[in-house]
């Protein structure tokens, strides 16, 4: 194994590490440190997708949401399933950017896609309530 092989190994398992830690930040809402932590790792890496996520997640948290939308959209190119396997939360939040932004037809789709692959039932009434209030103002704003 040459150096370079090595010193790759050695970020990944540095990142593994702090996976938690990066976990634990976000949870406690350090967004901005999450951020910090994660702004170097390699974009187009499929090693480090859930830390990716996490890190745009905390820039949607933060309401930078042009940001976060880019960064789930490079996820969704990647091939990423979600966090912990819950591809439906992250399609969601993809939903949640465009709505943001003002994008209403593209949130609606999202968050209609999002109820579509649902894999926790808890997640389907906050969807439902979303729709209404997307269609609201889809029909007032577009």
């Amino acid at each position: 194994m040459g150096w370079l092989e090595k010193k790759l190994i050695g970020v990944l398992v540095v990142v593994d590490l702090n996976f938690k830690k990066i976990k634990e930040l976000f949870d406690g809402g350090k967004y901005s440190e999450v951020i910090s932590i994660l702004q170097n790792i390699d974009g187009d890496s499929t090693n480090c997708l859930d830390e990716m996520y996490f890190m745009y997640f905390s820039y949607a948290r933060l309401s930078r949401f042009d940001i976060a939308l880019k960064g789930f959209r490079k996820l969704l190119q990647l091939g990423y399933n979600g966090y912990d396997s819950y591809y439906s939360y992250f399609i969601y939040n993809i939903g949640l950017c465009y709505y943001k932004t003002l994008q209403f037809r593209k949130a609606y789709l999202f968050f209609k896609y999002a109820l579509a692959c649902c894999n926790r039932l808890e997640f389907i009434p906050r969807t439902l309530q979303t729709e209404e209030i997307i269609f609201h103002k889809s029909s007032n704003h577009n």
